[in-house]
C-alpha cells in the first residue's frame, strides 16, 4: 500500500479508536484535505463536526451531477447512482444534526427516488424513511410522519426477517413520535415492542444493549409525562446505573461515545424529574446536570457542544431558581466561551432559546 493510502487508512482507524485532541484533529484535516472522493472528505469533516462539512456534502453532489450528466450524454448507464443516493442521505442526516429539517427532507426524498428498473436496498430504505419521518416529526408534520412510519413498518415487515432489529427501530421511531402527539400508550405500546425484539437475540452487542436502554428511557419517559415521577425517577436512576456499567466494555472510539451519549441524556431526564417537579427541586436536579456536564467531553463531536451548552443552560436555570443569580449568569458566560462559538445552524437559535428563558428565569 502507498504511503499516502496507508497514513489515510490509519487516520481513519484514529476516528473510531481513541480519543482526538484539537492538534491530532488538525493533523487529521489537512491528511484528508487531499482526498479526490469529495463525498468521504465530507463525511469526515461531519463526524469530526467541522464547520465546511455542508458544503463539501454539497461539493460532492454537484460532482455526481456531472457524472451523470456525462454519462447520459455518451448514452450509458451511471454507475455511481447507489453512491449518489447514499450521499443524499448523508446529506441529509447532516441537515438533522443541524437543525435544518425542509432540506434535510428534500435530500431525503432525493435519496429514495428509484427509477423503474433499480433495486430497491431495503435496510438503505427503511433508515432514510425513519430519518425522514424524524425530520416530519420535528416539523410539527405529525400526518407525513405517520405515512412515512407506516410505509417503513410495511417494508419491513414484508421484506425483512420476523424478528429483525430494524423493526425495533421502527418501533422506536413510532413510540417517539407518539410521544410528540402526548399519545402515552400508543408510546408504551411501541417501546415494549421494540424491547421485545430486541430481548430475543441471544448474544447482544453493546449497541444493542445501549438501544434496549434507549427504549426503557422511553418507558420512563411515559412515566413521567403520566404524571406518575416516582416511578420515572425509578426508572431513570436504574438506567443511570446499567449505562455506566458499559463504559468499560466499549471497544472503540464510537461505542464510547455512544455510550456516554446515553449515559448524558439520562442524566438530563433524571434531571428533569427534579426540575420541573411540583414544588422544583433544584439541589437535585443540579447534581445531575453538573454530571451530565462533566461527561459531555466523551461525547461525539457532532453532540458535545450542542448538549453541553444546552446543560449549561438548564444549570443557569436551576442556580436562578434557587436564587443564584450571579452563579447563573457566570455558567451562561462559560457556556458562550467554551460552546456558543462552536454551534452550527440552527443549534444556534436553540441555544438562544434556552438563554432567554435563563433571563426570564433571572
Amino acid at each position: 500500500m502507498p504511503r499516502r493510502e496507508s497514513e489515510v487508512l490509519g487516520a481513519l482507524l484514529q476516528l473510531s479508536s481513541r480519543d482526538l485532541d484539537d492538534t491530532e484533529i488538525s493533523r487529521l484535516l489537512t491528511l484528508f484535505k487531499d482526498i479526490p472522493d469529495l463525498h468521504l472528505r465530507a463525511a469526515l469533516h461531519h463526524r469530526l463536526n467541522q464547520l465546511d462539512a455542508g458544503e463539501l456534502y454539497v461539493a460532492a453532489l454537484d460532482a455526481y451531477e456531472k457524472e451523470a450528466a456525462s454519462a447520459a450524454e455518451d448514452d450509458k448507464a451511471f454507475s455511481g447512482r447507489g453512491l449518489q443516493r447514499l450521499c443524499y442521505a448523508d446529506y441529509a442526516r447532516y441537515l438533522l444534526d443541524t437543525g435544518f429539517t425542509i432540506p434535510a427532507r428534500i435530500n431525503l426524498n432525493k435519496a429514495l427516488e428509484f427509477g423503474a428498473t433499480e433495486s430497491r436496498p431495503t435496510l438503505f430504505v427503511v433508515d432514510c424513511l425513519l430519518l425522514k419521518a424524524s425530520a416530519e416529526d420535528i416539523a410539527g408534520e405529525s400526518g407525513a410522519a405517520n405515512d412515512s412510519l407506516t410505509l417503513a413498518a410495511k417494508l419491513a415487515g414484508e421484506l425483512l426477517p420476523a424478528g429483525h432489529t430494524q423493526l425495533a427501530s421502527v418501533h422506536d421511531r413510532f413510540g417517539w413520535t407518539n410521544m410528540s402527539r402526548w399519545q402515552l400508550f400508543e408510546a408504551r405500546k411501541h417501546f415494549e415492542m421494540a424491547l421485545a425484539i430486541r430481548r430475543e437475540i441471544a448474544l447482544p452487542d453493546l449497541m444493542t444493549r445501549v438501544a434496549m436502554m434507549h427504549d426503557e428511557h422511553g418507558l420512563a419517559m411515559v412515566s413521567r409525562f403520566s404524571g406518575d415521577i416516582a416511578d420515572a425517577r425509578t426508572r431513570y436512576g436504574r438506567l443511570v446505573g446499567e449505562v455506566k456499567s458499559l463504559v468499560a466494555e466499549a471497544q472503540s472510539r464510537y461505542e464510547t461515545e455512544l455510550v456516554y451519549g446515553r449515559l448524558v441524556n439520562t442524566l438530563e431526564r433524571l434531571a428533569d424529574c427534579y426540575l420541573f417537579s411540583t414544588p422544583p427541586q433544584p439541589e437535585d436536579a443540579y447534581g445531575r446536570i453538573e454530571e451530565a456536564v462533566s461527561l459531555c467531553e466523551s461525547m461525539s463531536p457532532q453532540s458535545k457542544f450542542r448538549t453541553r451548552a444546552r446543560l449549561r443552560c438548564k444549570q443557569a436555570m436551576v442556580l436562578a431558581l434557587a436564587g443564584e443569580s450571579q452563579g447563573a449568569t457566570d455558567v451562561i458566560a462559560r457556556m458562550k466561551k467554551q460552546d456558543y462559538q462552536n454551534l452550527v445552524g440552527q443549534q444556534v437559535h436553540e441555544i438562544d432559546l434556552y438563554v432567554s428563558a435563563h433571563r426570564g428565569h433571572s
